[in-house]
């Protein structure tokens, strides 16, 4: 905002050449400023609405056709969102009554004996064909060996470097989950997606990665669809192309990536450490898969 002022203070003097209103410029710099925090904070923390799409397969069974799979991603659960949040997310998610759901990483903020408590509902997740995740980037950050241990043991099976083969009568579909890169960095299992697909029949992928830099390296491994989150959608005008090139040129949406698609959320929720959104709305995502 003051920016904006600075800019509106050099075009005055050029152009109009009487006193500049500082006074009063800075009282509406001051004002909307205020407005713009509890706007963005709300948006920040609320619980989301849910954003739905229509994905076509080409070679998709019949018996998997309106498949509904719902995509929860950078929950983030924290002091900021804590069990209440999680548990009014978990019961929007229900109320859709996904065949399957996924959640790409970044579960939590914080360690097991004191968060733990928060994710519990995410036990209550309920869908005909399970609950997968993989890990993101804030997993490593936190207890990361605990993490992987709760998650499973309340509904969650973390899929790192590995699939799984989901079957309706004949039709098959491959979901695969490579961990964040971040745990390569730090010394513990890098993401490997020829291995997460090793041995998996001729299907279509769906691959949850924390990240969506990757994508282009991705779609080389004839991926259907990539499922990422971690950009939070760009949160606010301004640092979207910030985050847009930290990103490979992904920050929110649908892209075609090599005759790939790849959806990146915008997030379920918010890092507590930096909780504001300004036209930048969080969502659960559901998916109904469609034959072309």
């Amino acid at each position: 905002m003051l920016l904006v002022k600075d800019i509106i203070y050099i075009i005055w003097k050029v152009f109009v050449r009487t006193k500049f209103p500082a006074h009063h410029a800075s009282l509406i710099v001051l004002v909307l400023s205020v407005c713009a925090t509890i706007y963005g904070v709300y948006q920040g923390v609320r619980v989301p609405d849910v954003k739905e799409y229509e994905f076509r397969i080409e070679n998709l069974g019949q018996d998997l056709d309106g498949m509904k799979i719902a995509m929860l991603v950078d929950i983030h659960s924290s002091s900021l969102n804590q069990h209440e949040f999680v548990k009014s997310v978990v019961n929007r998610t229900n109320s859709l009554n996904p065949d399957l759901i996924l959640i790409p990483g970044d579960f939590v903020d914080g360690k097991v004996e004191n968060r733990s408590k928060d994710l519990t509902p995410l036990n209550e997740l309920t869908a005909k064909f399970g609950v997968y995740g993989t890990t993101g980037n804030h997993e490593y950050y936190y207890d990361y060996e605990n993490w992987m241990k709760f998650l499973p043991e309340n509904g969650v099976r973390i899929l790192e470097n590995e699939h799984v083969v989901i079957e309706s009568g004949d039709s098959k579909l491959i979901i695969a989950g490579i961990p964040d890169p971040t745990g390569g960095r730090m010394g513990l299992t890098p993401p490997n997606l020829s291995l997460a697909l090793k041995d998996s029949p001729n299907a279509p992928v769906i691959l949850m990665d924390h990240q969506p830099g990757a994508a282009r390296n991705n779609s080389k491994h004839n991926i259907t669809l990539q499922l990422s989150g971690h950009t939070h959608g760009g949160q606010m005008p301004g640092i979207y192309q910030f985050v847009k090139r930290a990103n490979g040129g992904f920050v929110r949406g649908w892209y075609d990536v090599d005759g790939m698609k790849l959806y990146v959320s915008p997030g379920t929720s918010q890092w507590d450490g930096f909780i504001i959104r300004l036209f930048d709305h969080s969502e659960i995502t559901l998916f109904t898969l469609r034959t072309k």
